[in-house]
């Protein structure tokens, strides 16, 4: 399972990097007009949906990075004991999903464009996140219930892979329909 779930690691990873990519070349193109370029430049739907899936890609890329690190220092501290670890380890994770959560929603607001589908879909998808947390906090926090571990990975590292599909599908579609636009013309 290990050796899975390693594997898995190095392809969000590589995932990761692309969206990385993408997001740099978009920024090239649009500037700071990604962010704050008021709502004149979100009067279309292509456009909207451009600048809520950079937003997302933005969000989930930092969160998830952030949700990472903070996960493994978390499990680093010796000074607590096994129970208060936990709890503050998938508090922290909750905390964590909260605020990517709560920046999308407020840069969509602050930017004034529509929700996309991908946004709403993550949005969606950290909602599975906090309740599947919540209930490893309940189980392992506070009754040292360890019957859901196996089920909780398996969970987890399908949200992930889920979330980083969610965000992915935005280039993706926009590569090889520019692609198809070159071919017809």
């Amino acid at each position: 399972m290990n050796e899975i779930l390693g594997g898995i690691g190095w392809l969000i990873r590589g995932v990761e990097l692309l969206l990385f990519v993408f997001m740099l070349i978009q920024f090239k193109k649009h500037r700071w007009n990604l962010f704050f370029g008021g709502k004149t430049s979100c009067l279309s739907t292509d456009e909207s949906e451009m600048h809520s899936s950079f937003i997302c890609i933005t969000c989930v890329l930092f969160f998830y990075t952030t949700g990472q690190g903070l996960a493994s220092s978390m499990l680093e501290l010796q000074e607590l004991g096994k129970f208060e670890l936990r709890r503050l380890f998938y508090f922290s994770l909750n905390v964590n999903a909260a605020l990517m959560a709560g920046t999308i929603y407020f840069l969509h607001r602050i930017r004034g464009c529509r929700f996309s589908t991908t946004a709403k879909r993550c949005l969606h998808l950290t909602v599975l996140i906090v309740l599947i947390n919540t209930i490893q906090l309940i189980a392992r926090g506070y009754f040292d219930f360890n019957g859901l571990q196996s089920i909780y990975r398996v969970l987890t590292v399908g949200c992930n892979l889920l979330a980083l599909y969610f965000v992915a599908v935005y280039p993706v579609t926009t590569k090889l329909n520019k692609m198809k636009k070159e071919k017809e013309a």
